[in-house]
């Protein structure tokens, strides 16, 4: 057997003093909650635990030219086990190496042999079966499924392209060069290929009971048109969010003020001070859609609002569903001054190098496999979109390899 068996630093199968005899990397058990009883129709799977630890079984003889020699090699392969350090496997015919995390490990040793000869000398063997409770996945290398340029944001990010069998988690880096970002937000989406318009509306595209429209230099995509409002009463609109996957989203608002206390919501949050008299993205809360489930030709709606104070406008470029429910949504806001880079890697955020913890937003990770991941972001300098540079890349799950 010539698969490749690293365990730390310790090669299970040289083929001079270690030989692999034999290895079972085990599969995951998935169990799921049955709901039924009182009160329920039909009987219905609840959600699978992933959590369980996998066994995985390893046997080694240990060869060497006395028993002390043995023995010594045996002393380094349980100091690895102590340290849990990870363990890297290559099987035959393959070319992709795999990476196990353990958990927890043991090894039970079959006493030395007699001295046996081998070529007239003398070689002292023993054999070690090593048990291993392990994370349920097996690693790949690190792949990167993106790395472009001249993107803008708002986007959809194609991540088509990952590999694996389950969830990963994705580490993303974006470089926006001179541009000054102020905010940056991502979420995961399971479908590839999803357009913008099904996550960015556009307020002139809306009809609306109140307010008025407008046109600026600053508004997406550009010399693009706004709704204003000025009046106590609020303006509003109803949004179809039929097409949108089941599932939870954070709404954004992009909008200003031209003086004084005005506000924006959607329909199952409260008003949100609007305080900025530059364009910048307002949190107005998270909200499951689509609202209803429909039959036909049927539509479902979520109702949005803009008020002012008599006086001042609150103006609304676009509203925004960015999805947080398909594998989490990430996001940065400057509590003061801007980056040039973000990075979202190991469950933290980078603003240009330094870790920026407390000005994250969201879930520490994404998850996901393929599908796409949609962005927005605002900028110093405030205009409609910004162009940036992006880097996606991700350490792929495999959870069924078996020998």
């Amino acid at each position: 057997m010539s698969t490749a068996l690293s365990i730390g630093s310790w090669n299970a199968n040289d083929r001079v003093n270690t030989f692999l005899k034999g290895m079972s990397l085990g599969k995951p058990n998935r169990e799921a909650q049955e709901y039924g009883g009182t009160g329920v129709d039909i009987a219905i799977a609840g959600a699978l635990d992933t959590s369980a630890w996998v066994e995985s079984r390893f046997i080694v003889d240990i060869r060497d030219s006395s028993v002390d020699a043995v023995a010594a090699r045996v002393v380094l392969l349980s100091r690895e086990l102590e340290d849990l350090s990870p363990i890297s496997f290559q099987l035959d015919g393959s070319a992709n190496p795999g990476t196990m995390i353990p958990k927890v490990s043991e090894f039970v040793e079959v006493p030395l042999e007699e001295p046996w000869n081998v070529l007239l000398t003398k070689t002292y063997m023993t054999r070690v079966e090593i048990v291993i409770l392990r994370e349920p996945w097996v690693y790949g290398d690190e792949q990167m499924i993106l790395n472009a340029a001249s993107h803008e944001v708002p986007h959809v990010l194609d991540i088509s392209a990952m590999k694996g069998v389950t969830d990963a988690p994705i580490n993303m880096l974006v470089d926006s060069g001179t541009y000054e970002l102020t905010s940056l937000y991502a979420g995961c989406y399971p479908e590839e290929n999803a357009d913008l318009t099904l996550f960015l509306r556009e307020t002139h595209d809306l009809s609306w009971t109140g307010g008025s429209a407008d046109t600026t230099v600053n508004a997406y995509p550009g010399t693009g048109s706004y709704r204003r409002n000025n009046s106590l009463t609020a303006a509003y609109a109803d949004i179809d969010v039929t097409d949108l996957l089941h599932g939870e989203y954070h709404v954004f608002v992009r909008a200003l003020k031209t003086a004084g206390t005005v506000y924006a919501k959607q329909a199952y949050g409260d008003y949100v001070s609007i305080t900025s008299t530059a364009f910048d993205l307002y949190h107005l809360g998270v909200v499951t859609l689509p609202t209803a489930a429909v039959h036909g030709t049927a539509a479902s709606y979520l109702r949005v609002y803009l008020k002012g104070d008599a006086t001042n406008y609150v103006w609304a470029n676009y509203f925004f569903f960015l999805p947080a429910s398909f594998g989490g949504a990430i996001g940065w806001k400057s509590l003061s001054g801007h980056a040039h880079e973000l990075l979202w890697e190991d469950d933290v955020v980078y603003r240009d190098a330094a870790g920026c913890v407390g000005e994250a937003f969201g879930e520490r990770r994404m998850r996901a496999r393929q599908g796409g991941i949609v962005i927005i972001g605002e900028h110093v300098t405030n205009t409609g979109t910004i162009p940036f540079d992006v880097s996606v890349y991700v350490d792929p799950r495999y959870e069924l390899l078996t020998t």
